[in-house]
């Protein structure tokens, strides 16, 4: 069934495997280089440029396992080696099509997505030959492992001083079994490392050259332990990082002095700004994607060891005394118990980062409410001042209505008197005594009447000018609505001039039991709608 298998998953992936690979590979025509290292063999690293090295490689090898290394420029850069070449590999290698998404990691890319990052993927085939007393199990499996690490960059504001980085691996194993259970001349193991970091290498060359010297050959897991040995050593210097980020952010913020007349929270000038919203809000994703990164590489952890214990069982079970595969199972339940730790670590700090944010906006909530609060008892002085001047204008105005009407009432007697005034009073001549003439009943008798007619017509303007203003307001409003309803009226009748049948424009007349049609048409004049010929 494997052979189905590998078709049904080529046809499912060979649409990805085309869009992603303008992003997986350079686009420069150069074949790349791929690395290759004899294990426990003493040999140096060689260097395959072309796919038809690879080919001629693998007749030489005698059987010895090899491990295959991929180099990656940059975290976020294309891999050294071309589609061509990686095809040829998986090819030669006989490798399942489920590697290809632990490819699709690598690419040139200009953010990390965390769901991108497969898991961990298994698969046992198994040939058998009918001539011989044994037979072959081989054991695929591939994933991706994350590690942090200090980018070694100059701090920026911002940005965080640490880069998570990946590292991906396949391992095919080929393990002999039949009548010879002690013989294991046929195990053989084929591994592929794509951007591994310089301490794996490192630290896997101090381990070769310990075995060639001890002249034992390691277990096939001895590369996940030291790959897992290799990932997991930053992560906890990376939670504690995360974690005194959150501290220098809160302390502040319990510390703060709400209901200020300032915009100071506290007496030292502290002020909560965007930025610190901003700095919580990259704490809480970075929170985010190491929960997600840390369940992977526990799921991870999980799928090595359950397939080196069941390579355990296939292998050692006949033997008496402690395997080395023991120590390895202990190695990986170690780790997997560490994982867990992290991943609780995380969580708590994420949760931490939540209330954080809460407080932080629960107190900026305060602020606004506390700022709107003054603003509302700044603006109930205003209106109080505002009323004050109110009254002022009022009496003002009263004041001068006062003496509006003191004016009409004294404005006629003073016309008259000035037309008047040297006919009423005279002096005597020679003399300085002022006599009053006895035509002086002429004064009120026309100042009266005059004073009457001004204040009735004063009266009458303001009895009958405001009402008439009003009406007429009126009057205009009710005749703009009026005209813009016979408008739209118009316009639908206006649509309706086209006489179709059809379109149930007309009228169907019956005049002996025949039927005519009788158009309706729009007279130019107006909008009401005649019949035609009428």
């Amino acid at each position: 069934m494997s052979p189905n298998f590998a078709l049904h998953e080529k046809t499912l992936l060979s649409n990805e495997i085309d869009e992603k690979s303008r992003r997986i590979f350079p686009s420069s025509n150069a074949d790349g280089q791929l690395e290759v290292l004899e294990l426990w063999q003493g040999g140096d690293t060689r260097l395959l440029r072309n796919p038809s090295e690879l080919t001629g490689y693998k007749e030489t090898a005698n059987g010895s396992s090899q491990l295959y290394i991929i180099r990656q420029k940059r975290t976020w850069a294309p891999l050294n080696i071309s589609r061509q070449f990686l095809e040829r590999f998986l090819s030669v290698h006989n490798v399942f099509e489920l590697f290809w998404k632990v490819a699709f990691a690598f690419s040139k890319k200009s953010c990390e997505n965390e769901f991108d990052f497969p898991g961990f993927i298994n698969r046992q085939t198994r040939s058998e030959e009918q001539r011989k007393a044994y037979y072959y199990d081989y054991d695929e499996l591939s994933y991706v492992v994350r590690r942090v690490e200090l980018n070694g960059r100059s701090e920026i504001p911002g940005q965080s001083p640490w880069s998570i980085r990946q590292t991906g691996l396949y391992h095919k194993l080929q393990s002999r079994r039949g009548n010879n259970d002690n013989d294991d001349d046929g195990e053989k193991s084929t591994y592929l490392a794509i951007a591994p970091s310089d301490s794996f290498l490192e630290t896997l060359v101090q381990y070769q050259k310990l075995a060639i010297e001890e002249r034992q050959r390691p277990s096939p897991w001895h590369i996940h332990w030291l790959l897992m040995t290799d990932s997991l050593r930053g992560w906890a210097t990376y939670i504690s990082w995360l974690e005194s980020e959150l501290q220098q952010l809160t302390e502040p913020i319990l510390l703060a002095e709400a209901g200020l007349d300032e915009t100071q929270f506290r007496s030292d000038g502290f002020q909560v700004t965007f930025e610190d919203c901003q700095k919580l809000k990259q704490l809480d994703g970075y929170a985010s994607d190491l929960k997600i990164i840390l369940g992977i590489m526990a799921q991870n952890c999980i799928g090595v060891k359950e397939r080196c214990l069941r390579y355990c069982r296939q292998t050692c079970y006949s033997s008496k005394n402690r395997c080395i595969c023991s120590d390895y199972l202990d190695e990986f339940d170690r780790y997997v118990k560490e994982i867990k730790l992290r991943i609780n670590q995380a969580s708590i700090l994420h949760r931490r980062i939540q209330s954080t944010m809460q407080l932080l906006t629960s107190f900026l909530d305060y602020e606004e409410a506390n700022a709107l609060n003054i603003l509302a008892q700044e603006s109930s002085k205003d209106s109080k001042k505002m009323s004050i001047l109110t009254l002022r204008n009022t009496k003002d105005a009263i004041a001068v209505k006062i003496l509006t009407i003191i004016g009409l009432v004294y404005l006629p007697t003073t016309i008259v008197l000035n037309f008047f005034s040297t006919v009423f009073v005279k002096s005597a001549d020679g003399t300085q005594d002022m006599q009053v003439s006895p035509d002086v009943w002429i004064l009120a008798a026309v100042a009266i009447p005059l004073t009457g007619m001004t204040i009735v017509l004063w009266w009458a303007c303001l009895r009958f000018t405001t009402p008439l203003l009003r009406e007429v307001e009126l009057r205009q409003s009710k005749g703009a609505i009026a005209s813009k309803l016979l408008d739209r009226l118009c316009r639908r009748r206006k649509r309706g001039e086209k006489n179709d049948l059809e379109m149930g424009r007309g009228i169907i007349s019956l005049r002996q039991g025949k039927s005519s049609f009788v158009p309706i048409v729009a007279t130019s004049d107006s909008c009401t709608p005649t019949l035609a010929g009428s």
